[in-house]
């Protein structure tokens, strides 16, 4: 009976100390941050092509956003201990890369004079990381987009967004750039795909027949 006690005993004691080692390694959880650098994560065959029709102008980017921090980060076993993560950078920088690279593999031509211009505007980029062993990483991008005549007037107006996640090592800034240009990616590919969007870029500020 004394040595079933004792192993009930020293059950609780391991778990209690398992409990007391998870919460400690939650809270050495700290705020973290990552640059933003830019490299194509989506798969090609995932990226439309624009009808030939569809030319575009000047490229203008604008990061309409006003705090670096972009998410999140916590324990799976303890939620509530949330750690914040900044993305430093230039990030509009970050955006026209990943447009051009994506106009690149969809065949859309861009800086073409007389043509209409596309604006683009940063609404939000969030990234979360969920820790435990390893760390799963879910990224979301989301852009305002406008195709504007060569006279400045508007031809089409949208919010694109795109989701993506990632698994690695906790706190690696790899992680977050990859998570976060796969969801950047994403939400392009799906700026391109866009009926309305496509459409502008063929008619907006052509003449009248």
């Amino acid at each position: 009976m004394t040595g079933r006690r004792f192993s009930i005993a020293a059950g609780v004691a391991l778990a209690s100390l398992a409990f007391v080692a998870t919460v400690a390694g939650a809270k050495d959880l700290k705020p973290t941050s990552f640059g933003a650098v830019y490299s194509m994560e989506v798969e090609i065959d995932q990226i439309p092509s624009v009808k030939s029709c569809a030319v575009a102008g000047p490229i203008t980017i604008k990061d309409q956003r006003t705090e670096t921090a972009v998410g999140e980060r916590w324990h799976e076993d303890t939620p509530s201990l949330k750690q914040t993560v900044a993305m430093t950078g230039d990030v509009a920088a970050w955006v026209r890369e990943g447009f051009g690279q994506i106009a690149r593999q969809s065949m859309l031509q861009t800086g073409t004079a007389g043509k209409p211009e596309v604006v683009v505007s940063v609404a939000r980029i969030w990234v979360q990381e969920t820790v435990y062993r390893n760390a799963e990483y879910d990224g979301r991008v989301v852009l305002d987009v406008s195709v504007n005549s060569p006279a400045g007037a508007s031809c089409w107006s949208g919010r694109v967004e795109g989701f993506a996640e990632n698994y690695g090592r906790a706190g690696k800034e790899i992680n977050y750039q990859e998570t976060v240009n796969h969801a950047l990616d994403r939400t392009i590919a799906t700026m391109f795909g866009t009926t309305g969007f496509v459409d502008a870029l063929c008619t907006c500020g052509a003449p009248t027949q």
